[in-house]
This record gives structure tokens, C-alpha cells and sequence, in this order.
């Protein structure tokens, strides 16, 4: 008994470690800083920004403009280049704008399945003269059950409403109909055992 109780522990111990592991999939948080580092290294190298700069920097309106704000702040820093606030009166020697930055769901053709696809398109003006930033994307197909393991409720780029999974006529009619008629068949059975 001992043993049987054991491997039954043992069993479930196991697929519930499977269950939670998701895989080598990178969090949504994760895949938008390193855009952000990317597009923020693009911006450094065509604005032709020098180590020991000290740059005034601006990010457009956007929810997300403050967390944008400190990722391009820190890549300019790691960089050797320091920013400063933008003040009423001067103009910013750096502005960016956020396109895009946001986190989407399509279905996928396996019913348990999503395609993931994260979006971070940026566009920058470096001492009044536009740059054009190629937009970042990243694509993968991943678990329906593991979604909020690999999204955050703490930026609006990071999470998004999954789509309803496809149903069949097995999900709608036939599953249903075939629990109905063992709960019938088995009251039937009851009843008539009863009354003999």
C-alpha cells in the first residue's frame, strides 16, 4: 500500500513539474527591453552620439513612455552617454516616440495552442533630423495554460486578452450530449434496480 501510495505521489509530483515548466520560451518583459536595447543601439550608432555626452532626452506620450524612458536611459548610460531631463525651453537633442509596443494572440492550429507575437516599433529624432527604425517582432507558439506565466499585468505592452479557443461539434454537441445520456441511462438503471 505504502509503495502504490508512492508512485501515485510520485506520478503526480512529476506532470504537475511538467505542467509548470514552460518551456525555453522568453517572458514578454524580457523579449521587449532586449528590442528596446536594439533599436536603442540603433538610435546611438546613426545619431552618431559620443561616449561622455551629455544627451536631453524625451519619449512621446504613451502608457508605457516611462518604462520606454528608463530602458533607452540605461542603454545610453551603459554606453557612457548621460541623459538629462528635457526642460520647457530646450529642445530635446533626443526624442522618441513609441509606434508600437504591445503583446498579441492569435490562434494557433492546435486548439491548446497560441501564437504570440510582440511588437515594438520606435521611431526617434536625433538633433531635428528623423530616423526611421525597423520595427522588431518576435513570434512563438506557445501552451494556452502557460500565457500568464509568460506575461506581466505590470506595463499595457506586456499582456493581452487571449482569443477563444476554435470549437468543434465534439466540444459543443457531442461531449455534452454523451454526459446527458449517462446521467439519464444511469437514473434509469438506478431506479429500475431499486424497484425490483
Amino acid at each position: 500500500m505504502k509503495t502504490l501510495l508512492t508512485v501515485i505521489l510520485c506520478g503526480v509530483w512529476t506532470f504537475t513539474a511538467a505542467g509548470q515548466t514552460a518551456g525555453d520560451l522568453p517572458h514578454t518583459i524580457d523579449v521587449i527591453e532586449a528590442s528596446v536595447r536594439d533599436l536603442a543601439d540603433t538610435m546611438i550608432s546613426r545619431c552618431d552620439l559620443a561616449p561622455g555626452a551629455v544627451v536631453p532626452l524625451a519619449v512621446r506620450q504613451h502608457p508605457d513612455a516611462d518604462w520606454i524612458r528608463s530602458l533607452v536611459q540605461r542603454r545610453l548610460e551603459e554606453r557612457g552617454i548621460r541623459t538629462m531631463p528635457v526642460a520647457d525651453t530646450t529642445a530635446p537633442a533626443v526624442s522618441v516616440v513609441i509606434e508600437n509596443a504591445s503583446t498579441r494572440y492569435a490562434p494557433s492550429s492546435a486548439s491548446d495552442s497560441v501564437e504570440r507575437s510582440i511588437i515594438v516599433q520606435l521611431s526617434a529624432e536625433c538633433k531635428g533630423r528623423p530616423l526611421a527604425l525597423a520595427p522588431v517582432t518576435h513570434r512563438a507558439t506557445m501552451a494556452r495554460m502557460n500565457v500568464d506565466a509568460y506575461q506581466s499585468r505590470q506595463h499595457m505592452a506586456t499582456h493581452a486578452a487571449l482569443p477563444h479557443p476554435e470549437s468543434s461539434v465534439w466540444d459543443d454537441i457531442l461531449e455534452p450530449l454523451i454526459y446527458v445520456a449517462a446521467a439519464a441511462v444511469t437514473v434509469v438503471l438506478f431506479f429500475t434496480v431499486r424497484t425490483q
